[in-house]
């Protein structure tokens, strides 16, 4: 069955991708605050010293405090990045990926205090998993162009010293096709009162996904929240009654009126609310700036505040909002930005490091 959602998000171009989200203690606020600088460094340092890298992937070992180290190369295809700040080692998974996929951050070493990235403008808090261990998940904007892009990652080394340094993401073409739908007109020429909706509910969603970072609420691996057949994938163009366009935010998983919709993961329901678009919608934090959007109920089963395990029942499949029929559309966001919910089914959560990847097709 196939969905008509817009994009889900706060729904207002004026809110900015990059806004605070987080209140982050001690040196990490310094931290986060020099990642700027210190990625400037990092660049200007490589242009100077571009001919003089002596091994692919590999970093210098050790730099002065505030100095960046040269950014690590990548070969085509690869699917690991790493690099070495001093006695940390900092690894980016996967390193080829499609606009919309979204890659994991580790940084491990006895020395470091504390840790940030940024891509973009996007900056990347990373939470403590372990003494000396530092976690955190970027995403890759759908609408962001192929070719490298660069994540940068600054260190807080026990002794004071500030060391920064990048690494390359490749970024292959993602496949998609254009889907003609019809759909009633009060969703191409929405009334006065259905516009105060529309904008009512785009400020609840951001309010929804307003969180203060924090480490993950999970320690398992997301599953599917409703095991039928797949339908209309993320990113697949749109023509709604031969001519407004946009794009499909999400996955479609055919299912029968009633049928129950399953919590992905752990966390905690930050949004209940009755859309004019989406329906019937069900937001879930699951910690470390990650959440999950279940779209078109036709009733609830959880409450706003509610804490929820990994297959919990959320509510029950129906075709309320902007649909041509009853399904589930499943969405999910790391910090601002919208990801294949897909990529997030298939990401190993339970390895900190890279297992058994794939170059994405």
């Amino acid at each position: 069955m196939r969905c008509a959602n817009p994009r889900f998000h706060d729904g207002s171009q004026s809110v900015q991708r990059s806004r605070q989200r987080t209140a982050l203690a001690g040196r990490t606020v310094a931290l986060l605050a020099m990642l700027p600088s210190l990625v400037a460094a990092s660049s200007a340092l490589a242009a100077q010293k571009e001919a003089s890298v002596p091994d692919a992937g590999t970093l210098a070992s050790s730099a002065p405090a505030g100095d960046a180290a040269l950014p690590s190369s990548l070969a085509p295809g690869a699917m690991l990045a790493e690099a070495r700040l001093a006695d940390a080692q900092i690894r980016l998974w996967p390193a080829t990926l499609r606009p919309g996929d979204f890659f994991e951050i580790s940084v491990v070493g006895e020395g470091v205090a504390s840790a940030a990235a940024s891509f973009e403008t996007e900056t990347l808090p990373l939470f403590r998993a372990a003494p000396g261990r530092f976690r955190g998940w970027g995403a890759v904007p759908l609408e962001h162009a192929v070719g490298e892009a660069r994540v940068h990652v600054a260190i807080v080394h026990s002794d004071q010293k500030t060391l920064s340094s990048s690494l390359s993401l490749n970024l292959i073409e993602r496949a998609s096709v254009e889907k003609t739908l019809r759909v009633s007109t009060r969703f191409i020429r929405p009334s006065a009162s259905e516009r105060a909706q529309t904008r009512a509910d785009a400020v609840a969603l951001r309010d929804a996904y307003n969180v203060p970072f924090g480490p993950p609420l999970f320690s398992a691996n997301f599953t599917d929240p409703l095991a039928h057949q797949r339908g209309s994938r993320f990113g697949e163009k749109r023509v709604f009654n031969g001519s407004s366009r946009s794009r499909h935010w999400g996955l479609d998983i055919d299912g029968d009126r009633g049928d129950p919709v399953h919590a992905a993961n752990d966390g905690v329901v930050v949004l209940t609310r009755a859309c004019f678009v989406s329906g019937v919608t069900v937001v879930l934090s699951h910690g470390a700036g990650l959440f999950t959007a279940y779209l078109h109920f036709s009733s609830l089963a959880v409450k706003a505040g509610q804490a929820v395990k990994r297959g919990d029942v959320l509510g029950y499949v129906g075709s309320t909002g902007r649909v041509t029929g009853p399904h589930l559309h499943f969405a999910a966001r790391i910090h601002d930005v919208l990801i294949d919910p897909e990529a997030l089914l298939d990401h190993d959560f339970e390895v900190d490091g890279p297992a058994h990847l794939d170059v994405p097709k």
